[in-house]
């Protein structure tokens, strides 16, 4: 998502706001359009999660026998992956400016309650439901799942426009 792409949906988004309420606004901004980029970032990261040690003191203990080997295969990360290191730094950076917008076009305050109602993300476009939106009398163990994830990804999103200062 580019500049213009933000732009455009921070002003839809305002748009939404002003004739349906700022939940539904931020509900198109926050729930749909930030969190598909933010989703692609955390599928991308998992990607990445297990290739390094996530304890470097341990490698520098190994034996020197082993040391050419990690090299190597640090190199052949670096290599193979590269493409995905670059996707991973150009969406980090997107979602920074992308939450630069959101915070100029909402008030903290806005964001800070719809992020409070723990809301049902949209972005995953939950295909196949004849109503969307009304809830079936009958959670499946997927729909459970699913509103499990959109309560960490939450979490996630509060710690992120949250300030310091908060934390």
């Amino acid at each position: 998502m580019d500049t213009y792409q933000i732009k455009n949906c921070c002003e839809e988004a305002l748009d939404i706001a002003e004739n349906h309420g700022v939940y539904a606004g931020m509900s198109f901004l926050i729930g749909e359009k930030f969190c598909a980029e933010y989703q692609k970032l955390r599928l991308l990261s998992q990607k990445l999660r297990y290739l390094y040690p996530t304890n470097t003191k341990e490698a520098g203990n190994k034996p020197l026998s082993v040391r050419p080997f990690q090299i190597s295969y640090s190199l052949t990360i670096e290599e193979n992956y590269r493409g995905v290191f670059d996707r991973v730094q150009f969406l980090e950076s997107t979602l920074k400016h992308f939450m630069a917008e959101i915070q100029s076009c909402f008030s903290p305050a806005d964001i800070k309650e719809y992020l409070n109602t723990y809301p049902r993300l949209e972005f995953k476009n939950n295909l196949g439901e004849d109503f969307p939106g009304i809830p079936s009398p009958e959670m499946t163990g997927q729909e459970i799942l699913s509103e499990a994830e959109d309560i960490l990804i939450v979490e996630d999103l509060k710690k992120m426009f949250s300030p310091i200062s908060e934390i």
